[in-house]
Protein backbone atom coordinates (compact mmCIF):
# COMPACT_ATOMS: atom_id res chain seq x y z
CA UNK A 1 0.00 0.00 0.00
CA UNK A 2 1.16 3.53 -0.83
CA UNK A 3 0.24 6.38 1.53
CA UNK A 4 0.32 9.99 0.37
CA UNK A 5 1.85 12.51 2.76
CA UNK A 6 0.19 15.91 2.43
CA UNK A 7 0.76 19.33 3.98
CA UNK A 8 -0.93 18.96 7.39
CA UNK A 9 -3.09 21.43 9.27
CA UNK A 10 -1.00 22.44 12.30
CA UNK A 11 -3.18 25.28 13.54
CA UNK A 12 -6.64 26.74 13.24
CA UNK A 13 -5.48 29.61 11.02
CA UNK A 14 -3.00 27.68 8.86
CA UNK A 15 -3.62 27.69 5.11
CA UNK A 16 -0.08 27.02 3.84
CA UNK A 17 3.32 25.95 5.10
CA UNK A 18 6.98 26.13 4.10
CA UNK A 19 9.12 23.02 4.35
CA UNK A 20 12.12 23.93 6.50
CA UNK A 21 13.87 20.58 6.46
CA UNK A 22 13.33 16.85 5.96
CA UNK A 23 14.06 14.75 9.02
CA UNK A 24 14.14 11.51 7.03
CA UNK A 25 15.78 10.53 3.73
CA UNK A 26 14.32 8.50 0.89
CA UNK A 27 14.68 4.83 1.85
CA UNK A 28 14.48 5.46 5.60
CA UNK A 29 12.04 3.55 7.77
CA UNK A 30 9.46 5.77 9.46
CA UNK A 31 6.92 5.09 12.17
CA UNK A 32 3.42 6.52 12.30
CA UNK A 33 3.47 9.71 14.34
CA UNK A 34 7.24 10.09 14.07
CA UNK A 35 8.50 13.54 13.01
CA UNK A 36 8.97 13.42 9.23
CA UNK A 37 9.78 17.02 8.28
CA UNK A 38 9.77 20.53 9.74
CA UNK A 39 7.22 23.04 8.48
CA UNK A 40 7.05 26.80 9.03
CA UNK A 41 3.68 28.54 9.13
CA UNK A 42 2.90 32.19 9.78
CA UNK A 43 2.95 31.34 13.49
CA UNK A 44 5.72 28.86 14.23
CA UNK A 45 8.08 26.13 13.08
CA UNK A 46 6.74 22.68 13.98
CA UNK A 47 7.51 19.02 13.38
CA UNK A 48 5.07 17.34 10.99
CA UNK A 49 4.29 13.72 11.96
CA UNK A 50 4.26 10.81 9.54
CA UNK A 51 0.70 9.65 8.76
CA UNK A 52 1.75 5.99 8.46
CA UNK A 53 4.52 3.49 9.13
CA UNK A 54 6.69 2.23 6.29
CA UNK A 55 9.44 3.37 3.96
CA UNK A 56 9.83 6.96 2.75
CA UNK A 57 9.71 6.10 -0.96
CA UNK A 58 9.51 9.47 -2.66
CA UNK A 59 9.89 13.11 -1.67
CA UNK A 60 7.66 15.30 -3.81
CA UNK A 61 8.40 18.70 -2.29
CA UNK A 62 11.80 20.24 -1.63
CA UNK A 63 13.03 22.22 1.34
CA UNK A 64 12.15 25.88 0.96
CA UNK A 65 8.90 25.23 -0.95
CA UNK A 66 5.68 26.84 0.30
CA UNK A 67 2.61 24.70 -0.32
CA UNK A 68 -1.08 24.94 0.60
CA UNK A 69 -2.70 22.65 3.16
CA UNK A 70 -3.48 19.31 1.53
CA UNK A 71 -0.76 19.56 -1.14
CA UNK A 72 1.23 16.40 -1.89
CA UNK A 73 4.51 16.25 0.04
CA UNK A 74 5.77 12.67 -0.18
CA UNK A 75 4.88 8.98 -0.52
CA UNK A 76 5.29 6.27 2.11
CA UNK A 77 5.39 2.61 0.98
CA UNK A 78 4.24 -0.08 3.38
CA UNK A 79 7.03 -2.41 2.27
CA UNK A 80 9.69 -2.89 -0.42
CA UNK A 81 7.31 -4.58 -2.84
CA UNK A 82 5.08 -1.52 -2.90
CA UNK A 83 7.92 0.70 -4.10
CA UNK A 84 7.77 -0.75 -7.61
CA UNK A 85 4.08 0.15 -7.89
CA UNK A 86 4.96 3.72 -7.03
CA UNK A 87 6.82 4.06 -10.32
CA UNK A 88 3.50 3.77 -12.15
CA UNK A 89 2.13 6.83 -10.37
CA UNK A 90 2.36 10.14 -12.29
CA UNK A 91 5.41 12.11 -11.23
CA UNK A 92 4.67 15.44 -9.57
CA UNK A 93 5.31 18.58 -11.60
CA UNK A 94 8.17 19.61 -9.30
CA UNK A 95 11.51 17.77 -9.14
CA UNK A 96 11.41 14.68 -6.93
CA UNK A 97 13.78 12.22 -5.26
CA UNK A 98 12.76 8.60 -5.99
CA UNK A 99 13.89 5.28 -4.65
CA UNK A 100 14.06 3.03 -7.71
CA UNK A 101 13.18 -0.61 -7.13
CA UNK A 102 16.31 -1.74 -8.97
CA UNK A 103 18.65 0.93 -7.61
CA UNK A 104 22.13 -0.37 -6.80
CA UNK A 105 22.89 -0.88 -3.16
CA UNK A 106 24.63 2.07 -1.52
CA UNK A 107 25.87 2.99 1.89
CA UNK A 108 23.69 4.93 4.30
CA UNK A 109 22.59 8.34 3.02
CA UNK A 110 23.40 11.11 5.51
CA UNK A 111 20.23 12.64 6.93
CA UNK A 112 19.32 16.20 5.95
CA UNK A 113 18.52 17.45 9.38
CA UNK A 114 18.54 21.18 10.16
CA UNK A 115 21.96 22.29 11.34
CA UNK A 116 23.68 19.05 10.30
CA UNK A 117 26.34 18.61 7.63
CA UNK A 118 24.14 17.24 4.86
CA UNK A 119 25.60 16.30 1.47
CA UNK A 120 24.01 17.39 -1.80
CA UNK A 121 24.26 15.24 -4.87
CA UNK A 122 27.79 15.31 -6.28
CA UNK A 123 28.47 18.29 -8.51
CA UNK A 124 31.33 17.95 -10.95
CA UNK A 125 32.57 14.80 -9.24
CA UNK A 126 32.74 16.19 -5.70
CA UNK A 127 30.26 15.93 -2.87
CA UNK A 128 29.11 19.22 -1.40
CA UNK A 129 28.13 19.54 2.25
CA UNK A 130 25.53 22.20 3.06
CA UNK A 131 22.84 22.95 5.62
CA UNK A 132 19.20 22.48 4.54
CA UNK A 133 18.60 26.25 4.50
CA UNK A 134 21.72 26.78 2.37
CA UNK A 135 20.48 24.25 -0.17
CA UNK A 136 17.01 25.81 -0.23
CA UNK A 137 18.46 29.31 -0.80
CA UNK A 138 20.78 27.97 -3.50
CA UNK A 139 17.80 26.58 -5.38
CA UNK A 140 15.91 29.87 -5.03
CA UNK A 141 18.83 31.97 -6.26
CA UNK A 142 20.14 29.55 -8.87
CA UNK A 143 23.51 29.23 -7.15
CA UNK A 144 25.73 26.16 -7.61
CA UNK A 145 26.88 25.01 -4.21
CA UNK A 146 30.08 23.48 -5.59
CA UNK A 147 31.30 26.96 -6.50
CA UNK A 148 31.01 28.27 -2.93
CA UNK A 149 33.73 26.35 -1.16
CA UNK A 150 36.35 23.59 -1.32
CA UNK A 151 35.41 19.95 -1.07
CA UNK A 152 34.40 18.93 2.46
CA UNK A 153 33.67 22.47 3.67
CA UNK A 154 30.24 22.95 5.22
CA UNK A 155 28.20 25.64 3.47
CA UNK A 156 25.63 27.63 5.45
CA UNK A 157 22.86 29.98 4.32
CA UNK A 158 24.96 33.14 4.71
CA UNK A 159 27.50 31.68 2.24
CA UNK A 160 24.81 31.43 -0.43
CA UNK A 161 23.34 34.92 -0.14
CA UNK A 162 25.63 37.73 -1.39
CA UNK A 163 26.26 40.40 1.23
CA UNK A 164 24.72 43.00 -1.08
CA UNK A 165 21.56 40.95 -1.67
CA UNK A 166 18.34 41.40 0.26
CA UNK A 167 17.55 38.37 2.41
CA UNK A 168 14.45 36.44 1.30
CA UNK A 169 11.44 36.93 3.57
CA UNK A 170 10.47 34.21 6.00
CA UNK A 171 6.81 33.34 6.39
CA UNK A 172 6.75 35.12 9.75
CA UNK A 173 8.35 38.30 8.39
CA UNK A 174 6.07 38.33 5.35
CA UNK A 175 2.90 37.92 7.43
CA UNK A 176 4.07 40.58 9.90
CA UNK A 177 4.72 43.01 7.04
CA UNK A 178 1.31 42.36 5.52
CA UNK A 179 -0.56 42.75 8.81
CA UNK A 180 1.25 45.92 9.86
CA UNK A 181 0.69 47.47 6.43
CA UNK A 182 -3.01 46.60 6.75
CA UNK A 183 -3.04 48.11 10.23
CA UNK A 184 -1.36 51.37 9.23
CA UNK A 185 -3.38 51.90 6.05
CA UNK A 186 -6.88 50.73 6.99
CA UNK A 187 -7.37 51.46 10.70
CA UNK A 188 -7.89 54.99 12.08
CA UNK A 189 -5.72 54.73 15.18
CA UNK A 190 -5.26 56.99 18.17
CA UNK A 191 -2.66 56.53 20.93
CA UNK A 192 -3.27 57.64 24.52
CA UNK A 193 -0.42 57.76 27.06
CA UNK A 194 -0.17 58.02 30.83
CA UNK A 195 2.66 57.66 33.30
CA UNK A 196 2.16 54.89 35.81
CA UNK A 197 3.89 54.51 39.18
CA UNK A 198 5.11 50.90 39.35
CA UNK A 199 7.11 51.19 42.58
CA UNK A 200 4.71 49.01 44.58
CA UNK A 201 4.19 46.62 41.65
CA UNK A 202 7.92 45.98 41.40
CA UNK A 203 8.14 45.41 45.15
CA UNK A 204 5.20 42.98 45.02
CA UNK A 205 6.87 41.06 42.20
CA UNK A 206 10.10 40.87 44.20
CA UNK A 207 8.24 39.51 47.22
CA UNK A 208 6.24 36.96 45.22
CA UNK A 209 9.29 35.76 43.32
CA UNK A 210 11.14 35.18 46.59
CA UNK A 211 8.21 33.16 47.95
CA UNK A 212 7.81 31.19 44.75
CA UNK A 213 11.49 30.42 44.23
CA UNK A 214 11.29 27.26 46.36
CA UNK A 215 8.43 25.95 44.20
CA UNK A 216 10.22 27.06 41.01
CA UNK A 217 7.33 29.42 40.26
CA UNK A 218 8.25 32.10 37.69
CA UNK A 219 6.78 35.58 37.62
CA UNK A 220 7.98 37.57 34.60
CA UNK A 221 7.28 41.29 34.79
CA UNK A 222 4.97 40.96 31.79
CA UNK A 223 2.70 38.75 33.91
CA UNK A 224 1.70 41.73 36.07
CA UNK A 225 0.59 43.66 32.99
CA UNK A 226 -1.23 40.65 31.52
CA UNK A 227 -3.13 40.23 34.80
CA UNK A 228 -3.95 43.95 35.00
CA UNK A 229 -5.07 44.01 31.37
CA UNK A 230 -7.26 40.94 31.89
CA UNK A 231 -9.02 42.56 34.85
CA UNK A 232 -9.45 45.85 33.00
CA UNK A 233 -10.83 44.04 29.93
CA UNK A 234 -13.37 42.28 32.15
CA UNK A 235 -14.56 45.71 33.30
CA UNK A 236 -14.47 47.17 29.77
CA UNK A 237 -15.48 44.36 27.37
CA UNK A 238 -15.79 46.76 24.44
CA UNK A 239 -11.97 46.90 24.35
CA UNK A 240 -11.89 43.11 24.05
CA UNK A 241 -13.59 43.16 20.68
CA UNK A 242 -12.99 42.93 16.93
CA UNK A 243 -13.95 45.05 13.97
CA UNK A 244 -15.62 42.75 11.40
CA UNK A 245 -15.75 44.36 7.97
CA UNK A 246 -19.32 44.70 6.75
CA UNK A 247 -20.77 43.59 10.09
CA UNK A 248 -19.45 45.94 12.76
CA UNK A 249 -18.26 45.28 16.30
CA UNK A 250 -18.00 41.79 17.78
CA UNK A 251 -17.43 41.49 21.54
CA UNK A 252 -15.18 38.48 22.12
CA UNK A 253 -16.41 35.90 24.66
CA UNK A 254 -12.96 35.15 26.14
CA UNK A 255 -9.96 37.31 26.99
CA UNK A 256 -6.87 36.02 25.16
CA UNK A 257 -3.86 38.29 25.62
CA UNK A 258 -0.93 38.19 23.22
CA UNK A 259 2.54 39.06 24.50
CA UNK A 260 4.82 40.39 21.75
CA UNK A 261 8.40 39.13 21.89
CA UNK A 262 11.35 39.67 19.55
CA UNK A 263 12.96 36.34 18.58
CA UNK A 264 16.49 36.36 17.21
CA UNK A 265 16.51 35.37 13.55
CA UNK A 266 12.72 35.15 13.26
CA UNK A 267 11.37 38.58 14.13
CA UNK A 268 8.26 39.54 16.08
CA UNK A 269 6.28 36.68 17.63
CA UNK A 270 3.09 37.05 19.67
CA UNK A 271 2.25 33.96 21.76
CA UNK A 272 -1.12 34.14 23.49
CA UNK A 273 -2.19 33.62 27.10
CA UNK A 274 -5.49 31.84 26.50
CA UNK A 275 -8.52 32.75 28.67
CA UNK A 276 -6.41 35.13 30.75
CA UNK A 277 -9.56 36.53 32.35
CA UNK A 278 -10.06 33.33 34.33
CA UNK A 279 -6.43 32.87 35.46
CA UNK A 280 -4.82 33.95 38.72
CA UNK A 281 -1.65 36.03 38.77
CA UNK A 282 0.40 32.92 39.59
CA UNK A 283 -1.11 30.92 36.73
CA UNK A 284 -0.53 33.80 34.33
CA UNK A 285 3.08 34.05 35.48
CA UNK A 286 3.69 30.37 34.81
CA UNK A 287 2.04 30.56 31.38
CA UNK A 288 3.87 33.74 30.32
CA UNK A 289 7.19 32.17 31.33
CA UNK A 290 6.38 29.07 29.26
CA UNK A 291 5.37 31.12 26.23
CA UNK A 292 8.39 33.41 26.30
CA UNK A 293 10.79 30.50 26.69
CA UNK A 294 9.05 28.47 24.00
CA UNK A 295 8.95 31.37 21.54
CA UNK A 296 12.70 31.86 21.88
CA UNK A 297 13.42 28.14 21.53
CA UNK A 298 10.98 27.66 18.67
CA UNK A 299 9.11 24.90 20.50
CA UNK A 300 5.62 26.43 20.58
CA UNK A 301 2.87 25.08 18.37
CA UNK A 302 0.62 27.15 16.07
CA UNK A 303 -2.25 27.12 18.58
CA UNK A 304 0.00 28.92 21.09
CA UNK A 305 -0.14 31.92 18.75
CA UNK A 306 -3.84 31.74 17.83
CA UNK A 307 -6.93 33.53 19.07
CA UNK A 308 -5.52 36.74 20.54
CA UNK A 309 -8.08 39.43 21.42
CA UNK A 310 -5.71 42.04 22.94
CA UNK A 311 -1.94 42.53 22.69
CA UNK A 312 0.78 43.80 25.02
CA UNK A 313 4.10 44.97 23.58
CA UNK A 314 7.02 46.00 25.79
CA UNK A 315 10.28 47.65 24.79
CA UNK A 316 11.36 48.19 28.38
CA UNK A 317 14.27 45.77 28.03
CA UNK A 318 15.72 48.00 25.30
CA UNK A 319 15.46 51.19 27.35
CA UNK A 320 12.71 52.69 25.17
CA UNK A 321 10.67 54.98 27.39
CA UNK A 322 7.71 55.57 25.07
CA UNK A 323 6.49 54.41 21.67
CA UNK A 324 3.34 54.16 19.57
CA UNK A 325 2.33 50.53 18.95
CA UNK A 326 0.17 49.55 15.96
CA UNK A 327 -3.10 47.69 16.45
CA UNK A 328 -2.95 44.04 15.37
CA UNK A 329 -6.12 43.52 13.28
CA UNK A 330 -8.81 42.36 13.78
CA UNK A 331 -8.12 43.37 17.39
CA UNK A 332 -9.06 46.93 18.31
CA UNK A 333 -6.45 47.79 20.96
CA UNK A 334 -2.82 47.25 21.91
CA UNK A 335 -0.86 48.31 24.99
CA UNK A 336 2.73 49.53 24.71
CA UNK A 337 4.90 49.46 27.85
CA UNK A 338 7.98 51.61 28.20
CA UNK A 339 11.08 51.33 30.35
CA UNK A 340 10.98 51.93 34.10
CA UNK A 341 12.56 55.29 34.97
CA UNK A 342 13.53 56.46 38.45
CA UNK A 343 11.73 59.80 38.83
CA UNK A 344 11.40 62.41 41.61
CA UNK A 345 7.71 62.77 42.49
CA UNK A 346 5.96 65.13 44.89
CA UNK A 347 4.14 63.40 47.73
CA UNK A 348 2.63 65.78 50.29
CA UNK A 349 4.95 68.56 49.21
CA UNK A 350 8.04 66.35 49.56
CA UNK A 351 10.09 64.98 46.68
CA UNK A 352 10.49 61.22 46.81
CA UNK A 353 12.08 58.75 44.44
CA UNK A 354 9.54 56.64 42.56
CA UNK A 355 9.71 54.29 39.58
CA UNK A 356 7.52 55.30 36.67
CA UNK A 357 6.86 54.02 33.19
CA UNK A 358 4.71 55.10 30.26
CA UNK A 359 1.63 53.13 29.23
CA UNK A 360 0.68 53.77 25.59
CA UNK A 361 -2.74 52.49 24.50
CA UNK A 362 -3.48 52.53 20.78
CA UNK A 363 -7.11 51.90 19.80
CA UNK A 364 -9.18 51.55 16.65
CA UNK A 365 -11.25 54.74 16.48
CA UNK A 366 -13.98 52.96 14.51
CA UNK A 367 -14.75 50.99 17.66
CA UNK A 368 -13.39 53.03 20.58
CA UNK A 369 -13.74 56.78 20.95
CA UNK A 370 -11.53 58.86 23.23
CA UNK A 371 -13.66 58.54 26.38
CA UNK A 372 -13.93 54.72 26.53
CA UNK A 373 -10.27 54.41 25.61
CA UNK A 374 -9.30 56.79 28.41
CA UNK A 375 -11.54 55.00 30.92
CA UNK A 376 -9.92 51.66 30.12
CA UNK A 377 -6.42 53.15 30.40
CA UNK A 378 -7.28 54.80 33.71
CA UNK A 379 -8.59 51.48 35.08
CA UNK A 380 -5.42 49.74 33.91
CA UNK A 381 -3.26 52.40 35.53
CA UNK A 382 -5.18 52.05 38.80
CA UNK A 383 -4.71 48.28 38.87
CA UNK A 384 -0.96 48.57 38.29
CA UNK A 385 -0.51 51.30 40.89
CA UNK A 386 -2.48 49.29 43.48
CA UNK A 387 -0.96 45.86 42.78
CA UNK A 388 -2.66 44.11 45.71
CA UNK A 389 -5.76 44.19 43.48
CA UNK A 390 -3.94 41.81 41.11
CA UNK A 391 -3.79 39.03 43.73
Amino acid sequence: MIVEVTMPVLGLTMDAGTIVGWLKDVGDLVAEGEALFMVETDKAVSDAPSPASGILARIAAEEGETLPVGALIAYIAENESDIASLQALPAPARPVHTLAADAPAQGPVPSARPGSVAPDAPEGGQRVFASPRARARARELGVELSALGPQGQRIVESDVIPTSAAKPLTQVRRITAERMTLSATSIPQVTYTVRSDVTEALQLRKTLRAKGAAQNVALPLDALFVRAAALALRDHPEVNSQWVEGQGIRIMPTINIGVAVAVEGRGLMVPVVQDAGSLSLGAIGTEVARLLEGAGAGTLGPDDYAGGTFTISSLAAFGVESFTPLVNPPQVAILGIGAVVATPVYQREALVKRRLLVLALTTDHRVLDGAPSARFLRRLQSLIEQPSSLL
